[in-house]
């Protein structure tokens, strides 16, 4: 992971979050290892960001990381959207169609 950058609050937060998953998969990691070693890849603003948060407010999963990531470093004026975007899950018994749909909505 050398060759990838490192995030430091100034870059596009999705583009740096998709090349950081691409970059760590094809390195074959876990995802316990992802999300464990992405604080590795913070300076200034984003380190300090991550350090601040609490055992409780760590994030579990790529999806809950990618959430606060972009809640607190994505463009105010998309913040919201992509937050939800990343928190729609299809419901029981919900067609497929009808999941899309709802999430090209947003």
């Amino acid at each position: 992971m050398k060759y990838l950058s490192s995030y430091s609050g100034k870059d596009d937060p999705e583009i740096w979050l998709e090349s950081y998953h691409a970059a760590a998969k094809s390195e074959k990691w876990s995802d316990e290892q992802i999300l464990e070693c992405i604080r590795l890849k913070l300076k200034r603003k984003a380190k300090e960001w991550y350090n601040n948060l609490s055992t409780k407010e760590k994030p579990k999963t790529w999806d809950q990381l990618v959430t606060l990531f972009l809640e607190e470093f994505s463009n105010e004026d998309i913040q919201t959207s992509l937050a939800r975007c990343y928190r729609i899950t299809q419901k029981k018994d919900e067609s497929l169609k009808r999941y899309f749909s709802r999430y090209q909505s947003i």
